[in-house]
């Protein structure tokens, strides 16, 4: 083979890995991360002109501090590109973790601003959906200039794995807003008197109004009673030999298993919970290895979870919310066609309840 010929194939074997690099290059929408703002955290408010846009994100020319934008416009579209117009650089949705509404804003209802990011295809699904306590722009006013961990979206984060927070993202939100038997719930953010973002619960809606607010305990219960789950503490009352002490119930995991019996015309749905955790700071040495012992804290705490669970279930359903999903568990154990709307007109209000706790205590922590 001649030096030409050698020196043609090798042209073409470049040609062919170049070309479709070429090509794919050319149809991306390519941008350095440094010549952008990637926002992660977008709050929502109304005002009587239309919506107000309130944007977070973190500048990486000041070590990452949190920075701040806000935009007006009557609609998502117009506020972004009104929020873009006071940036120094392209802003970009890529990376948004946290949608935050105003609680005025989510008592009117959401769903045109759920419809518009739920077809971003940039958009995680992990996106997380919550309410503010107030406006949104007032609860992050103070962020300015702070560290990327004064972030919510992290503090939201924490409180799902370690603490009380019921697990939320995008995808878990749009399953229980849209479907059938169904109330879709997200994380409900508050200040406290010192000025920092803390979780005071969980937001309710009806279809797409914000309906009721649980406070941190109802929260819990609220996980307890959603699935699977992990972490949470709850302070309980026991009794050992007579005398009162406040201890705390430390979840491991736990899960539920929910049991529909039908008789004489009434609906039971009876919620069976698996919990594995730990007692801590019992006020009192306790010995768990005595049987007689072990089984008066078990049944104690077991009362307490029950009619706890019990209230919270009778809350929502007096409130016509059903973050449980009791209508799915109802469609989906009826034969033909099941009617949402009569439902909730009639037989959820008629429905009974019941729970039965079934609590492995460990030995970790108990006593002196």
């Amino acid at each position: 083979m001649t030096n030409k010929a050698c020196l043609r194939r090798f042209m073409s074997c470049i040609l062919l890995i170049a070309m479709p690099a070429a090509i794919l290059s050319g149809c991306n929408d390519s941008r350095i991360v440094d010549h952008i703002n990637m926002v992660t955290v977008l709050g929502f408010d109304r005002n009587k002109s239309g919506l107000v846009g309130t944007a977070l994100y973190q500048d990486f020319d000041h070590e990452g501090k949190i920075e701040i934008l806000e935009g007006k416009g009557k609609a998502v579209k117009v506020m972004l590109d009104s929020i873009n117009m006071k940036s120094s650089q392209p802003i970009d949705l890529g990376k948004l973790c946290l949608l935050v509404f105003s609680k005025e804003f989510a008592e009117e209802g959401i769903e045109s601003i759920i419809k518009t990011f739920c077809r971003d295809p940039r958009l995680s699904s992990n996106l997380v959906i919550a309410i503010a306590d107030g406006s949104a722009a007032a609860m992050f006013k103070d962020l300015k200039g702070k560290g990327s961990e004064w972030l919510p979206y992290y503090l939201l984060e924490q409180n799902v794995k370690c603490g009380n927070a019921p697990f939320s993202n995008m995808g878990i939100f749009l399953y229980d807003f849209y479907g059938q038997g169904r109330d879709a719930f997200v994380p409900y953010f508050s200040k406290d008197g010192n000025g920092n973002i803390e979780i005071k619960g969980m937001g309710i809606f009806q279809q797409d109004r914000l309906k009721l607010i649980l406070n941190p305990r109802e929260s819990l219960l609220l996980k307890m009673l959603s699935g699977s789950y992990k972490g949470g503490n709850m302070a309980v009352d026991l009794h050992n030999s007579g005398s009162p002490g406040t201890s705390t119930l430390s979840l491991i995991k736990g899960r539920v298993k929910p049991v529909i019996t039908r008789n004489k015309g009434t609906t039971t749905i009876t919620y069976h919970e698996y919990i594995d955790a730990t007692l801590k700071d019992f006020p009192a040495p306790l010995q768990i290895r005595n049987e007689d012992t072990y089984k008066l804290l078990r049944t104690q705490l077991e009362a307490q979870i029950e009619i706890e669970a019990l209230e919270l279930m009778h809350k929502l359903q007096q409130n016509g919310v059903d973050p449980l999903g009791c209508g799915d568990l109802i469609r989906a154990h009826t034969r033909g066609s099941f009617e949402e709307e009569k439902f909730y007109a009639g037989e959820y209000s008629s429905l009974k309840f019941s729970v039965v706790p079934h609590i492995l205590l460990h030995e970790s922590w108990i006593g002196e």
